[in-house]
């Protein structure tokens, strides 16, 4: 399956103040688009997106439980499954300069990966608690990132004369997802 996230706004470093909010609002951004996304076929053919969690024994195969959040990931371990991420990055830095102290791109996308995969306990914010929207699950790209198997980013200035603080990025998330074993997710299908 192939799909594209999108997202416009800050992107800070891992080293920024209030990292764990940052990381959870991008969480919340990415968690409506991949709801739209299980809104549509094929995955909404998969009985897991019907379901909310219970006690089966599903914790920890689907399901991750985080405090009062209830994580989804759509590229799960239990389906071998494995994403290619392609990045298309504007922000108000020149071209080529992809690596320094200002632009600090390599903290930032560690920032963009920790927000698509199912955070530890400690990396959400204190006192959050979900919203009715999150309900029954909080969905995310990825259980874990070392599930991402190949990354591409191409860097673009951003020429908005409004947008030009650092830390303004406008990306263009290109996700394709496959099962390393495509046997085992047919136990998920309808």
């Amino acid at each position: 399956m192939e799909f594209v996230l999108h997202y416009a706004g800050p992107l800070k470093s891992g080293q920024s103040s209030g990292i764990r909010k940052h990381k959870h609002t991008l969480r919340k951004h990415f968690h409506q688009q991949l709801k739209m996304l299980t809104e549509r076929d094929p995955l909404a053919q998969w009985d897991i997106f019907n379901e909310g969690p219970d006690s089966s024994g599903r914790e920890g195969k689907y399901f991750f439980q985080r405090r009062e959040f209830v994580f989804l990931p759509i590229v799960n371990v239990k389906l071998n499954g494995y994403a290619e991420v392609s990045i298309e990055m504007l922000r108000p830095e020149r071209p080529g300069n992809l690596i320094s102290e200002t632009a600090d791109i390599d903290n930032r996308l560690k920032t963009l990966f920790d927000a698509l995969q199912v955070p530890k306990i400690e990396q959400l914010p204190a006192n959050e608690v979900p919203a009715a929207e999150h309900s029954p699950f909080f969905l995310c790209l990825l259980e874990d990132d070392r599930l991402v198997t190949k990354v591409s980013v191409q860097a673009y200035r951003l020429l908005d004369p409004q947008r030009q603080d650092k830390n303004e990025v406008d990306l263009q998330i290109r996700i394709k997802t496959g099962a390393s074993d495509t046997t085992r997710r047919s136990n998920y299908l309808k």
